[in-house]
């Protein structure tokens, strides 16, 4: 064999050592990490001077891990507030929308169904639904806002943080415009019904053609949703009958101040004033003329005078205490406004919009007067159901009377 000595193969791969192929070229190795302790302050250095340093090293540790402790119960604390309030202002949002999708659903069911006209299916189709999604926004109102529209709409706490906040700020304002315009639809819904069925083609609260029945069901109705807002039918009463409390108390002042005194303003003293001067001038040319033969003209004309300012004044008086009993207002009338603002988050024309047909419908109900040729025609049309169930009973009629005299005929 030949010897290997001084004979070296280039392609074979030399190992040293007990590593693999690198151990030549090994890095360092990293020193180990030494752990610092805790470096205390002055004050605990001086301490510990003094023998004192374990028991303060371990009362700041402790003191640290409480403070810690304290800090991440103040940031779950915030942060459950928040995940409360978003849960919150999600479920009212969620209710909001449960509301208009039910509000559209009305809408298009009364738009495009047939036999509303009728007064029965009128109530039954129209104002019940209606009346139902009323409750639910007055639920709602009452629910997430305790029934007060300013504090829904404006909250000063609020409006400080939101002025510091200004996310806070944009999704109060959205919040706001979230509830006007659902407030809004509620009330469009509100006056839809009032211009349905047998009211269809005039203005809404217009009870002089439709007949007293139509006009005690929408009464009815009316007196229902001044109730949800919280105001008693006594009170709903009050406020169709309040132009008439006001005539009779301004008629009984004016009896009162015609029995006991005449009521005179500066104005007519000074009339009454002249008056008398021109009566007594009368009088001395009366008495110059004719002498002692007529001596009665001069009280006639003292009297007549003082009678014509009487009368006037009393007249001025009357039209002056009436003006000021049509300018003020109701306070059962006033009530209900402001409950329906605050209840149901209404604005003030709206509430008095209603107000007003309350009115308009009591008159219609004490007239009670027949319907009109159209309103009786259109009240008398009947849908599609009802025609079906009609001819059903028409055919069963029929193959009755068919049998009927066939048998006669058989026997």
């Amino acid at each position: 064999m030949p010897s290997s000595q001084g004979h070296h193969d280039n392609q074979r791969r030399i190992f040293r050592g007990k590593g693999g192929a690198t151990d030549g070229r090994l890095p360092p190795k990293k020193s180990r990490r030494v752990r610092v302790k805790y470096q205390p302050t002055n004050s605990a250095s001086v301490a510990g001077l003094d023998g004192n340093a374990q028991q303060d090293n371990e009362s700041l540790s402790e003191d640290l891990e409480n403070d810690s402790d304290l800090d991440r119960g103040v940031d779950q604390l915030g942060i459950d507030n928040d995940q409360a309030d978003r849960n919150d202002t999600d479920n009212v949002i969620v209710e909001i929308n449960h509301l208009r999708k039910r509000i559209s659903n009305i809408q298009t069911s009364l738009q495009t169904s047939r036999g509303l006209s009728n007064p029965k299916i009128w109530h039954t189709n129209c104002l019940l639904p209606v009346k139902n999604a009323i409750k639910e926004w007055r639920s709602i109102c009452n629910y997430y806002f305790s029934g007060n529209a300013e504090g829904a709409r404006e909250n000063e706490g609020t409006n400080n943080m939101h002025q510091t906040d200004p996310r806070a700020a944009r999704d109060c304002i959205l919040y706001q415009d979230i509830l006007h315009e659902t407030s809004v639809q509620v009330f469009s819904l509100l006056q839809m019904s009032m211009q349905s069925g047998p009211l269809v083609g005039s203005n809404p609260g217009y009870f002089k053609r439709c007949g007293g029945e139509v006009a005690s069901i929408a009464l009815e109705f009316l007196n229902e949703l001044v109730g949800l807002a919280g105001i008693s039918d006594n009170k709903s009463g009050e406020i169709v009958d309040a132009n008439v409390a006001d005539e009779l108390e301004s008629d009984g002042a004016n009896h009162e101040t015609d029995i006991n005194e005449p009521v005179y303003n500066e104005d007519h003293d000074c009339e009454n004033n002249d008056i008398s001067d021109h009566g007594k001038d009368m009088e001395v040319n009366s008495t110059s003329s004719s002498g002692s033969n007529h001596p009665s003209c001069s009280g006639s004309s003292q009297t007549s005078a003082s009678v014509g300012t009487k009368e006037d004044c009393n007249a001025i008086s009357d039209k002056s205490l009436s003006s000021n009993q049509d300018e003020k207002q109701h306070p059962s009338q006033s009530q209900a406004i402001q409950a329906l603002q605050h209840k149901l988050l209404f604005s003030d024309k709206q509430s008095q919009r209603l107000c007003q047909w309350i009115q308009n419908a009591q008159k219609a109900v004490e007239a009670n007067k027949a319907p009109s040729k159209s309103a009786n025609n259109l009240q008398s049309q009947k849908s599609k159901k009802q025609q079906s169930k009609e001819m059903k009973l028409e055919r069963k009629l029929k193959r009755r009377k068919r049998w009927g005299q066939v048998d006669h005929a058989a026997k």
